[in-house]
């Protein structure tokens, strides 16, 4: 029974551990997306300061993830072909 509980605790820990590293993998790409928007030229990117307030908020209300998604396949595919 012990050994059960160490497998089920070690599988719990590595979970946590998943979840913790998608969380900051998601962190990453929204601050990368936002430093794209912010150092884009306004001449190609006409709606700068919408995605740019888009994306700083989201960040701080915890969607940023989806609003990141949209900004790369909408914007940064789009520009950069």
């Amino acid at each position: 029974m012990e050994a059960f509980l160490g497998i089920l605790t070690l599988g719990f820990a590595w979970f946590w551990i998943l979840v913790i590293l998608l969380y900051l993998c998601s962190i990453a790409f929204s601050i990368w997306m936002l430093i794209d928007c912010i150092r884009r030229e306004e001449s190609n990117f006409k709606d700068k300061t919408l995605w740019t307030v888009l994306l700083a908020v989201g960040l701080f209300l915890g969607y940023s993830l989806i609003i990141s998604v949209v900004y790369y396949f909408v914007v940064k595919r789009e520009l950069d072909k």
